[in-house]
């Protein structure tokens, strides 16, 4: 990035290219688009109840209890796949909104950049 060092209290800090080089740099270090797979569902997960059934059975514990068991494994994973859903859904809202951020900066910066050397421009 090049630096314009202001020598007069007119001069602006940086170049109109200078601010812009910088726009584009801070922008390249972000993704701005999200892909197909950011917004598919997740994949549906196989959980095996047979290690857990096999230890137990092992152990010599009755099958009622083996069936409770694995319901209650069934039933934690399931609630831990409904969280991550979740928190895919917010990250995904969030990914969205700072793209929308982007845009209107970047807008707003060029209506900015636009004014200030209109405004230059008059005052020469």
């Amino acid at each position: 990035m090049r630096i314009i060092f202001k020598k007069h209290p007119s001069t602006p800090i940086f170049s109109n290219d200078s601010w812009l080089e910088a726009l584009q740099a801070a922008k390249d270090l972000f993704p701005r688009e999200l892909t197909s797979s950011d917004y598919s569902p997740s994949e549906d997960v196989f959980i095996s109840t047979e290690k857990l059934r096999s230890r137990l059975v092992q152990e010599g514990v009755g099958e009622t209890v083996i069936k409770e068991c694995e319901s209650i494994m069934l039933s934690e994973v399931s609630e831990l796949q409904n969280k991550l859903k979740a928190l895919q859904h917010k990250h995904i809202m969030v990914l969205d909104t700072l793209r929308q951020l982007e845009v209107l900066f970047t807008l707003s910066f060029i209506i900015f950049i636009r004014c200030n050397s209109k405004f230059e421009y008059l005052q020469a």
